[in-house]
Order: structure tokens, then C-alpha cells, then sequence
């Protein structure tokens, strides 16, 4: 509930702002764990296998989600925020 808050909060915060922060932010682990969370909804296991192993920049991430989600970042970001919010309702 903390976390849905602080996106309330603060809408200028989304995955890339969350990501090109510092680690010890608040929206950097919650922005993974959920990036995480979309790799698995959509592919299981091997989808987050695949997110792991797709390199650490920012580019080899962004592309390994789109091809896993099989749409562009933008949307992305856009579904990471709405996801966020509704896994905040249910708890």
C-alpha cells in the first residue's frame, strides 16, 4: 500500500525515472519486482529466466520485455504503473 501511495504521489515516477534512480530508492526494487511480475504473468518461468539473462543495460532490458510482452516499451511503462496500482487494491 506504501508503494501505491508514493506513485499517487508522485506521477512523474515510472519505470525509467524508478530505474535510473539510485538502488537504495523507493521505486527501484518494487520497479523490478514488478517488471519481474509481467515477465512471468506472460511466459512463467522461462519468461523471467529470460528477463535475467538478457543483459544489464537498460537497452537489453527494455528489449527483453518488449519481445517477452510482445509490446514497446511505452506500454510498458504504462502497464507496470496500472499493474502496481491494482495488485495495491486487492492487499
Amino acid at each position: 500500500m506504501l508503494f501505491r501511495s508514493y506513485l499517487r504521489g508522485n506521477p512523474s515516477v515510472t519505470v525509467d525515472t524508478a530505474l535510473a534512480g539510485p538502488r537504495n530508492d523507493r521505486g527501484w526494487y518494487p520497479t523490478g519486482a514488478i517488471l519481474a511480475l509481467l515477465a512471468y504473468e506472460q511466459g512463467g518461468f522461462p519468461a523471467v529466466r529470460e528477463l535475467y539473462t538478457s543483459g544489464a543495460s537498460d537497452a537489453e532490458l527494455k528489449g527483453a520485455l518488449a519481445r517477452i510482452l510482445g509490446i514497446p516499451w511505452p506500454e510498458i511503462v504504462t502497464l507496470a504503473r496500472r499493474r502496481i496500482l491494482e495488485l495495491s487494491e486487492t492487499n
